[in-house]
């Protein structure tokens, strides 16, 4: 049987910046710098009681509806406008068409068949 000895004892201590986020933490001797990625920002979640929908750094991620769980990716072009929705599956839901200066045209939407339900916006 071995003796019981004593467990060493480290400290740990840390160091936080202005913003009150811990930049650095020093256990024992060694001392570890953290650094935080500021040029992007965390998901935001909001809600409208229908959907919700998840914002990131480039805008709206995806949607999911609330009544049926059903997640939905949606396709943004170079301005960020929304151009198509797929469900998880990469099908298209809707597609939505614009002018030369953004004004919405059409919608297409795929309960539609042949794309009979073409509404003018």
């Amino acid at each position: 049987m071995s003796p019981l000895w004593p467990a060493p004892v480290v400290t740990s201590s840390y160091g936080f910046d202005g913003d009150s986020k811990r930049v650095s933490r020093t256990s024992g001797s060694v001392t570890t710098s953290q650094v935080y990625d500021t040029t992007g920002s965390l998901p935001m979640l909001l809600d409208d009681g229908q959907r919700k929908y998840v914002h990131g750094p480039s805008g709206v991620l995806y949607e999911v509806d609330k009544a049926s769980g059903s997640p939905y990716v949606l396709h943004t072009d170079a301005q960020g406008s929304v151009r198509v929705i797929t469900d998880s599956l990469g099908n298209v839901i809707e597609s939505y068409y614009n002018d030369e200066y953004g004004n919405p045209l059409i919608t297409l939407s795929a309960s539609a068949p042949n794309n009979a339900a073409s509404q003018p916006r």
